[in-house]
């Protein structure tokens, strides 16, 4: 069970890890979301976007080495991705994003059965 769940940390922490090269510039957003980012303030912001995914993918992947964070980045990433998923709501998108949607939603089926496997662990449930 330890292992599922750590196994269930590392990948969705990698997922979020991708991003951060998005601190890279607009060349490295337009590879990663087929959009171009021209403006400065909009260039600014999904640059601090790609640091706080590296943030993330870095709490989540640290939980999977320490107990004590599991359930702050379970949280962490249920919220990332489930909020996500809501915000896009069944608009259509490129297909990058698209393929982020639907790697947001494996992720938080992952998440959501690592949480469960976390309280069963913790209270026997």
């Amino acid at each position: 069970m330890n292992h599922l769940i750590s196994g269930v940390l590392i990948a969705v922490g990698l997922i979020h890890l991708a991003p951060a090269l998005g601190v890279l510039g607009p060349e490295r957003l337009r590879q990663l979301y087929e959009v171009s980012v021209h403006d400065p303030d909009m260039l600014l912001l999904m640059r601090h976007r790609a640091v706080l995914f590296g943030i993330l993918g870095a709490v989540l992947t640290l939980a999977a080495w320490h107990r004590e964070l599991q359930p702050l980045a379970l949280l962490a990433g249920i919220l990332s991705t489930g909020s996500f998923i809501l915000l896009a709501g069944g608009e259509a998108y490129n297909a990058a994003i698209r393929r982020v949607i639907l790697i947001d939603w494996l992720a938080l089926g992952g998440l959501l059965a690592a949480s469960l496997l976390w309280l069963w662990r913790r209270y026997g449930m």
